[in-house]
């Protein structure tokens, strides 16, 4: 993200070197908070800067693929009860750990039969994933049993999918309440948005090929799409594959490339 921002203020920059005064305004915002729960766009659609605005373009990397949808996102925690014991005497107690170990491989299934009712020709199949267990006593004991283990679900919807009713579905598979930390819906911007137009149109001029995709994971455009009603289009320079891992790079080249589009794409798009 960081290389999609360096070629958004660069193609800024340009634009405003070429042609001064434009007749409609851009605006860049560098939002904080999109690997959390986002609450940088948050704020800056309740405080209204979004509105007067026809559309937004977000620099993720996305190997410069027009991407027209994002996946939606629950963000939820389980809390399985037990009993503190000693290890050594397990029937004095209640041990939460093997609840929460039936559920996770339980999720599997539930996790099948949305990816065969749900899949999408961009976004591929819904996931169910597992992100964090914890269930420890004090500083993790290994001769206590704990009192409580606590799941995180990071979930990947689709279009079609129904989140209400899914969280029921889990809290009703685990025996145990679910809390929904976050609730972001999928996204959709159509084809024949003029910001999309503008878009492909920029990667033409330029000579490169228009490639359509979608993001796997949420953007800063899920709240602008939802709360703002903006189209979003995300296309940027990377690989899909590199967020969240160590020694995250981009090519130098790929960004310029970008920063061209963008320029380009401004111009067409407030022209």
């Amino acid at each position: 993200m960081k290389g999609g921002l360096a070629a958004l203020v660069g193609a800024l920059l340009a634009v405003k070197r070429a042609l001064g005064k434009l007749p409609r305004p851009l605006r860049l915002a560098a939002l904080a908070d999109e690997e959390g729960m986002m609450l940088g766009v948050k704020a800056f659609v309740r405080a209204g800067l979004a509105r007067g605005f026809r559309g937004a373009l977000v620099a993720e990397p996305e190997e410069m693929e027009v991407c027209l949808f994002q996946k939606g996102a629950l963000r939820l925690r389980l809390r399985f009860p037990g009993r503190m014991a000693h290890g050594a005497m397990p029937y004095a107690g209640e041990n939460p750990i093997p609840q929460a170990a039936r559920f996770v491989l339980e999720l599997k299934e539930v996790e099948r039969r949305l990816q065969e009712r749900f899949p999408h020709p961009y976004l591929g199949p819904p996931y169910l994933t597992p992100t964090r267990l914890l269930a420890t006593a004090g500083e993790g004991q290994l001769n206590v049993i704990p009192a409580q283990a606590e799941l995180f679900l990071d979930v990947r919807t689709t279009p079609g999918v129904d989140h209400a009713a899914l969280v029921a579905e889990l809290a009703a598979l685990a025996g145990v309440g679910v809390e929904v930390l976050e609730d972001r819906p999928p996204v959709e911007t159509p084809k024949e948005d003029p910001l999309v137009q503008a878009a492909e149109e920029a990667l033409r001029l330029l000579g490169l090929p228009v490639r359509h995709g979608g993001v796997p994971g949420a953007t800063d455009g899920t709240f602008l799409r939802a709360w703002a009603g903006l189209p979003v289009v995300v296309l940027g320079p990377g690989q899909k594959t590199l967020p969240h891992q160590v020694d995250e790079w981009v090519d130098l080249e790929e960004v310029v490339q970008a920063a061209r589009v963008y320029a380009a794409l401004a111009v067409l798009f407030v022209s």
